[in-house]
């Protein structure tokens, strides 16, 4: 795991149940939150919404980090809701490449890293496919077209 010289942290709350303030350094907050765990065929999708612009947001399983890509989104809602300004990027979408049972999202900040246990739907819900479009089309515009796994993420 990224080294940020202490072992995880699992706060009290889990944000998949609600926004959770992470202390990612001396007097600084993130607060984040996951909307959607899933799974898609064989990779995670994890949307939510984090404050940190900075934070390293990841997916691990056994100590591993798994291949994947973390597109930033436009949350206005959330923006609206926050005061802050609406052209901040606050929004998520986490797509991993692999589909294991116990993975956990991992938050890094500069000076500490937070842990927290995903729990995964079995499918993608079908509201999520317009929030993960724009995140799936940016990882798509940067592949081989025809490779495998071009041709994974185009039915997307």
């Amino acid at each position: 795991m990224k080294d940020n010289s202490a072992p995880p942290v699992e706060p009290a709350h889990n944000p998949q149940d609600r926004p959770v303030a992470l202390s990612v350094r001396e007097g600084v907050q993130t607060v984040v939150t996951v909307d959607i765990a899933a799974r898609f065929g064989d990779s995670v999708v994890i949307v939510g919404w984090c404050t940190g612009l900075d934070a390293d947001l990841s997916l691990w399983h056994d100590d591993v980090r798994l291949p994947s890509v973390t597109h930033r989104t436009l949350r206005p809602d959330v923006a609206a809701a926050l005061g802050l300004s609406d052209s901040l990027r606050l929004g998520f979408v986490l797509l991993a490449d692999a589909n294991p049972a116990g993975a956990s999202l991992v938050v890094a900040g500069p000076a500490v890293t937070y842990s927290f246990a995903m729990t995964l739907a079995p499918q993608l819900p079908e509201p999520a496919f317009g929030m993960i479009q724009s995140a799936v089309a940016a990882q798509v515009a940067t592949l081989v077209p025809g490779t495998a796994e071009w041709r994974r993420l185009l039915p997307l």
